[in-house]
């Protein structure tokens, strides 16, 4: 009988110094959690956060999209559920709002949003991140 194949290992990044694209999208979504608490982590000048632009992303509950949490005035947080359907990815469930291809990633999806010629212009200024709620928190 044959030998079995070596199973499979992951892509080296292209640089050893280079974090792979999927531990950074890892580092950078945060799990479930309310409005309120996404809102609150947004407004959290301790974190970096407080600004028009400030945003995190997150796992909806109960589902496999994710929400796009966004800080659009100083008191204002607004959430976009944002999930990858067979016309791309798409906010708020509607197809008609696509606004990356379905061969996007999520990255480039968030990109797309933010891109200030594309027909979205989000102020995706600053990202929030757990690595940098947690630090601040080991700090305190």
């Amino acid at each position: 009988p044959a030998a079995p194949a070596p199973a499979a290992t992951p892509a080296a990044p292209e640089s050893p110094y280079m974090t792979p694209a999927v531990v950074q999208v890892l580092e950078h979504l945060f799990p479930p959690m309310k409005r309120e608490v996404a809102a609150a982590l947004l407004g959290d000048e301790s974190i970096g956060a407080g600004t028009v632009g400030c945003f995190l992303l997150r796992r909806k509950e109960g589902d496999t999209s994710f929400v796009l949490s966004l800080m659009v005035h100083a008191d204002k947080v607004v959430h976009y559920a944002l999930s990858q359907t067979g016309k791309g990815w798409v906010l708020n469930g509607n197809n008609d709002m696509v606004c990356a291809p379905v061969s996007a990633t999520l990255h480039q999806a968030l990109n797309m949003l933010a891109d200030d010629k594309g027909n979205w212009r989000m102020p995706l200024h600053h990202l929030i991140t757990r690595r940098g709620v947690l630090r601040n928190f080991l700090k305190a």
